[in-house]
């Protein structure tokens, strides 16, 4: 017997990497409020109001068959210098591997760790 899935017109299954490109926005703003060693760094500088800048997806791959998205990830985050005082750095780099997992049909930040943090204009 054949089954066939009929889908909506338009519709195309997201890749892992589209996937992942849909959390890229959630995974930085729980960097800068949540995450121990972007938060250090950030204190380090006189800038405020960090938030994403750009990214590049190193590696996104389905696991889990395929109810899980590994991936790795460069994010570049960057603040606001104050006027008043000294030029300490505004630019923050971090490489960062996850997993989101799909559960119900949604997708969710399952687990993330910082490999790396550090200031990329100071």
């Amino acid at each position: 017997m054949l089954i066939l899935k009929i889908f909506p017109e338009g519709f195309m299954a997201k890749n892992a990497r589209e996937i992942v490109e849909d959390y890229i926005e959630v995974l930085a703003e729980r960097l800068v409020n949540d995450d121990p060693a972007v938060t250090s760094v950030m204190a380090e500088t006189n800038a405020s109001g960090f938030e994403l800048d750009s990214y590049e997806i190193k590696s996104a791959e389905f696991a889990g068959d395929s109810k899980e998205v590994v991936f790795d990830v460069r994010l570049s985050l960057s603040g606001d210098q104050d006027p008043e005082s000294p030029p300490c750095g505004s630019c923050i780099q971090v490489m960062v591997s996850g997993c989101l997992e799909n559960q119900e049909g949604k997708w969710q930040i399952k687990a993330y760790g910082t490999e790396s943090c550090s200031l990329s204009d100071f």
